[in-house]
């Protein structure tokens, strides 16, 4: 294995100081990783080749690019040179950024890991991805004052190379992430003067001040009923008896533009518009997971199962947040039902209609301020969220419209296949649907030999042996096949 790092540094170094917001302290000190993989149809590039050395310097050009100040006009993101730092007065935390801050870019060659082996006829499975494969790691010792924020990783395979890019994810959420890639990405391909600006004012995406207010009044029935279940939480809560395992996995599954509008027909319910493909797949999965939960101690009548919805908050304040906001602007809110009704075919209906209307009316801009304002009070008393994800409750969030087109991640050189979100904690009970690149309505293109089929595809995370019924649960697989 050949590998190189190089350390990408600003022009003209600076060192200044970013405060984090309370969506930014909510989240825990993990990175989020995104996998993005390139097709060279067969062709094997080392890093020495001409090709290899053209994309290495307009990734690193770019991302250089980005590293500065900002200002009017000026489109920045300095965070990415930095490191999170408690005071030592003990004051709250924030990024610093030091003259001698540097981003590592590692670069790998691994002709030993075919492409093919990363697919199954153009699907590629997350669970035949290996992040360690992918990974340089790094000994930070050496280099103190090197970014905690952001690392990435090219790595050329035989038949493709393989992007990993890692960023810390108390210092954006995926959303934020999703618009750096976007605006790091083109002007890699079309140059640095390409998309010199976001929107009027691209210094804008760093004023978290809406996020930072802690004297937000008002009481909401969304509100009240986060009350009661925090009040309401069991602490320490343990995974069911019942599980044979602790292991918890992930798996990618596909659901076709056809086999989506017909799940969205069938839970037609009070509303008078169709659920949307999100508040579907929700339901349906919200069912079949709990059903993979079950035990002869259950009591369906009195059990309840909460279902949690992440809302990103930027377009839903008032004004909204830049659409390419850096940091943290999501919170979450949700609703519960017994596990009776969830799973009673005759009452179907109950859980959309219980899901839109929560969609409805908690994600005003008050309730949902209101909502970020408590969880971020409970949390610094040391009480987490009443998320019972070892029991019978689940996450759900959507990154669908993050890429409009999948030549957003276009870079130059080869052709883009798929992105994969990988993780090194999986959270248990996560259901996480991920971008379509605005082809949810297409259906399979044998034009594209690995582009993105269509439909929806969805990233499941749960425990080993509440996967294995999953995959065989026939409501499940009416709609879905697995990749």
């Amino acid at each position: 294995m050949e590998s190189k790092t190089y350390l990408v540094r600003p022009d003209t170094p600076f060192e200044d100081q970013y405060p984090l917001s309370s969506c930014d302290l909510q989240v825990p000190p993990v990175f989020t990783s995104k996998v993005l993989i390139y097709s060279t149809d067969g062709r094997q590039l080392s890093p020495s080749s001409p090709e290899a050395q053209s994309l290495l310097s307009r990734l690193q050009g770019s991302l250089k690019s980005f590293l500065r100040q900002p200002g009017p006009g000026i489109l920045a993101y300095p965070q990415l040179l930095g490191q999170v730092v408690r005071p030592v007065d003990g004051g709250q935390l924030h990024i610093a950024v030091k003259e001698s801050s540097a981003i590592h870019f590692n670069v790998v060659h691994r002709p030993d890991i075919k492409f093919d082996s990363l697919h199954h006829n153009g699907r590629f499975a997350v669970d035949a991805i290996n992040l360690a494969d992918f990974k340089v790691e790094l000994d930070l010792t050496q280099s103190p004052d090197s970014s905690r924020n952001c690392v990435i990783h090219l790595t050329f395979i035989d038949g493709g190379f393989v992007l990993l890019v890692q960023v810390a994810h108390q210092i954006t959420d995926a959303s934020g992430f999703a618009g750096l890639i976007r605006h790091w990405l083109q002007r890699a391909r079309d140059g640095l003067s390409a998309d010199a600006q976001s929107g009027d004012s691209p210094e804008a995406i760093h004023d978290k001040s809406r996020l930072c207010q802690d004297n937000i009044e008002g009481v909401t029935d969304g509100l009240q009923r986060l009350e009661v279940a925090f009040k309401n939480a069991s602490a320490g809560m343990k995974p069911l008896a019942s599980m044979k395992s602790t292991m918890r996995i992930a798996k990618n599954f596909w659901v076709s533009a056809q086999k989506l509008e017909e799940l969205r027909a069938s839970l037609q319910g009070e509303s008078p518009k169709k659920p949307t493909a999100f508040q579907s797949i929700a339901v349906l999965l919200w069912r079949c997971i709990v059903r993979t939960r079950l035990t002869p101690e259950t009591d369906l009548a009195s059990t309840e199962s909460k279902g949690f919805f992440v809302t990103n908050m930027r377009q839903r304040l008032k004004p909204p947040l830049p659409n390419d906001f850096f940091g943290n602007s999501a919170t979450w809110v949700f609703t519960g039902l017994p596990i009776s009704t969830l799973l009673d075919d005759e009452k179907r209906t109950v859980p959309i209609n219980e899901v839109q209307k929560v969609l409805q009316q908690d994600t005003n801009e008050l309730n949902l301020l209101l909502t970020n304002q408590f969880i971020s009070r409970q949390m610094k008393a040391g009480v987490y969220p009443p998320m019972n994800l070892m029991g019978y409750d689940v996450l759900f969030n959507s990154w669908e419209h993050f890429y409009p087109d999948m030549k957003d991640l276009d870079v130059g050189l080869g052709t883009f296949c798929a992105m994969r979100r990988m993780t090194e904690s999986i959270t248990p009970s996560l259901v996480l649907i991920l971008p379509s690149y605005g082809r949810r309505l297409n259906g399979p293109d044998d034009k594209f030999k690995y582009g993105y089929p269509g439909g929806i595809e969805v990233q499941v995370h749960l425990f080993s042996d509440q996967m294995e019924l999953l995959q065989k649960d026939p409501e499940w697989l009416q709609f879905a096949t697995t990749h």
